[in-house]
Order: structure tokens, then C-alpha cells, then sequence
């Protein structure tokens, strides 16, 4: 019997992005129940994504600029894919 992996899901873009940054992968893109036009990142849950969340929201986490921001420039590209595939709804 397989057993159901713990997800974690956030539509806080800087969080989705710093944990991309941090080669934490994404699963995938949801549409956010409140507001469908906001991206819900769907990732396993793991001890090194709770301790990434933790260390930003502490003000202690730091990236390398140039590379942080191609990973900007990924993840809004695999939001406006997953919108146009129709994965949403």
C-alpha cells in the first residue's frame, strides 16, 4: 500500500521562489481557491523546506542576486505555462 506523501502549498511568491532557489522542487501550480487568478505552489513537504521557510521568515536567509532573480524569471514562466495548458480549473 502507498502512502500519501505530506504537501506543503503556499501562494507566497518570494517563499515559492526562495524555496525553487534552494532546490526544493515545485510538484506543481494550483489555481488558489480565493482568488483563481493567484498561483498555489504545491510542494513535498520535507525537514529542509520547513527549515528554508523558517530561516526567511526570520530575516536569515540570503541569495545571490543574479541567480535568484533567474529563478524569478523561472517560476513566473511555469505559472503562465500552467495557466496556459488549461491546468487550471
Amino acid at each position: 500500500m502507498k502512502t500519501k506523501e505530506k504537501q506543503f502549498k503556499t501562494s507566497e511568491f518570494i517563499l515559492i521562489c526562495v524555496l525553487a532557489y534552494h532546490e526544493i522542487p515545485i510538484k506543481a501550480f494550483e489555481s488558489d481557491p480565493i482568488n483563481p487568478r493567484r498561483a498555489v505552489a504545491v510542494f513535498a513537504f520535507s525537514k529542509d523546506l520547513e527549515a528554508i521557510q523558517s530561516r526567511l521568515f526570520e530575516g536569515e536567509v540570503s541569495v545571490e542576486p543574479i541567480r535568484f532573480w533567474s529563478t524569478v524569471r523561472d517560476v513566473k514562466g511555469r505559472i503562465r505555462g500552467a495557466l496556459g495548458q488549461g491546468w487550471w480549473n
